[in-house]
């Protein structure tokens, strides 16, 4: 007997592998010969795109959105067991609603970064037909703007006008409340009227349910009941500004962590302003057509005057606005002097457009935004512009009125 046949658990045709296996292989091989060459375009497209990004000379053009700096409280943000009542000149020598001395210094601080950051694509100076800033109709806004212009805009030797004041005046652009439709868009609107009522409601009906016990024990504590979401986005301004102006919480709130939490709640409900994309489009949908507007004019070299940068000067409300308009990833709620710096770069003949983030004046780091229909590490220009297009009124005023 063989040793095949004495063996009956020895295999004779075990070296030989089936056809099938080996379509099978050849087939795993390609699959992982194909995802290999995918990622090695997707780092060479990274590599070529982020680095030219990253080069001021690639730098077309600056559209900047900032918050407004720090500001004493207004008259409503308070509450019955306030330990620091917005009283006024005595704690607040500017007033109510102002600028504070704080917000005027890193406002001028954040100006002298971003001269530092974009120095080589800025003028050495101001220069009107470079520059353009514009705030909405508040003294605080226009405050922060005179600030961050100082630091970011000091006079060179032909300008100095003063030699005491290493400082020059620079103009600032506003429209009144009841025409801004592009900012703070307080301008009447009754088509957004009717659909902010409808979200508003629907959104206090699910959170006044979902944060039950926490609007319980806040009521509690300070002795107001909360009976609208924009009753906990005051409390929590009051106690904000306090806690930056070096004053003792009241030990309710720091049992836990309840400022986190109560800046969550204020940002989930900060974000029902533009819920629906009617509310989008007339709630941010100007701001973006002006955008897009100049980044098309520089692209296609009809910018005039050939400026490098618009500046706007606004509130939280347009910022949180804006990025959820652009479907922004992980959205976030701006601290005072928060900015979003739209940039459009021209990277071997393509133009794209990169967005950064600084969430506070408070620190140094500027982080990028990715938009949620964002399919390249940048989108170019017109992929931002198709992306946005539905946001972009065609005639705000007359979609602004009940048919």
């Amino acid at each position: 007997m063989s040793q095949s046949e004495k063996s009956p658990n020895v295999i004779v045709s075990s070296k030989k592998t089936p056809l099938c296996l080996k379509k099978d292989k050849r087939g795993a091989f390609a699959a992982i010969l194909l995802s290999g060459v995918i990622i090695a375009a997707f780092v060479l497209y990274y590599l070529i795109v982020g680095q030219e990004s990253r080069k001021k000379n690639s730098l077309q053009l600056i559209i900047a959105i900032f918050r407004q700096g720090d500001r004493s409280p207004l008259k409503w943000e308070t509450y019955p067991n306030d330990m620091y009542p917005p009283m006024g000149e005595g704690t607040w020598p500017d007033g109510l609603g102002q600028l504070t001395n704080a917000g005027k210094l890193k406002s001028y601080e954040f100006g002298r970064r971003f001269r530092k950051r974009y120095s080589k694509f800025l003028p050495d100076a101001y220069n009107s037909s470079l520059i353009s800033a514009q705030s909405t109709c508040t003294d605080r806004t226009g405050m922060t703007a005179s600030s961050f212009l100082a630091g970011a805009f000091p006079p060179n030797d032909k300008q100095m006008w003063n030699s005491d004041l290493q400082w020059i005046p620079i103009p600032i652009y506003s429209i009144s409340s009841e025409q801004d439709n592009m900012l703070r868009v307080t301008k009447s609107c009754p088509v957004y009227d009717v659909e902010f009522q409808k979200a508003k409601n629907e959104t206090e009906k699910e959170m006044l349910i979902k944060y039950e016990y926490f609007f319980s024990y806040i009521s509690n504590h300070t002795g107001m009941v909360i009976n609208h979401i924009s009753d906990v986005e005051n409390i929590f301004n009051s106690l904000n500004i306090q806690q930056r102006n070096h004053k003792t919480l009241p030990s309710w709130v720091k049992v836990k962590n309840y400022m986190e939490l109560m800046e969550h709640i204020v940002l989930e409900w900060l974000v029902t302003y533009t819920k629906t994309d009617v509310m989008k489009k007339l709630r941010s949908g100007k701001l973006i057509g002006e955008i897009v507007k100049v980044m098309r004019d520089k692209m296609d070299d009809r910018l005039t005057p050939d400026r490098k940068l618009f500046a706007y000067f606004s509130h939280e409300q347009t910022l949180i606005d804006f990025v959820h308009t652009l479907g922004i990833k992980n959205i976030f709620k701006p601290g005072y002097g928060a900015a979003t710096f739209v940039e459009l770069h021209k990277i071997r003949g393509e133009h794209y457009v990169k967005i950064v983030y600084a969430k506070s004046y408070d620190t140094p780091d500027i982080l990028s935004l990715e938009m949620e229909s964002q399919k390249n590490f940048l989108p170019t220009l017109e992929d931002f512009i198709i992306s946005t297009e539905n946001y972009v009124p065609k005639n705000w005023d007359k979609e602004c009125q009940l048919i």
